[in-house]
């Protein structure tokens, strides 16, 4: 089973913080495994995070690889809900594989 899920946070009518995320459900595969991609907000610019998961597009990035939400890249395009529906939509009616 495929999943697209959201997790939206506002603040005066506004996306304050977004999750947008595309899974696949198997039972007893692990959270971790889940995972296909994820495009979010949160900061991860404080001085004591480490380098590698600071990015020049900052509050925005994208967990592109399946089953590693570690890896982190730039997110300039995916910013709201309908922008990941349209680029998990394509994969889904292809039936192509996405590999980042």
């Amino acid at each position: 089973m495929i999943y697209q899920g959201a997790k939206l946070e506002y603040e005066d009518g506004f996306v304050r913080e977004y999750h947008y995320q595309w899974k696949i459900i198997i039972p007893k595969m692990g959270k971790l495994y889940h995972h296909i991609s994820a495009w979010e907000n949160e900061p991860h610019d404080a001085p004591w995070m480490p380098e590698k998961y600071k990015i020049k597009s900052e509050l925005h990035h994208h967990h592109h690889v399946p089953g590693d939400r570690g890896q982190r890249k730039e997110n300039w395009d995916i910013l709201t809900l309908d922008d990941a529906f349209s680029f998990v939509v394509h994969y889904i009616r292809s039936g192509e594989e996405y590999r980042p």
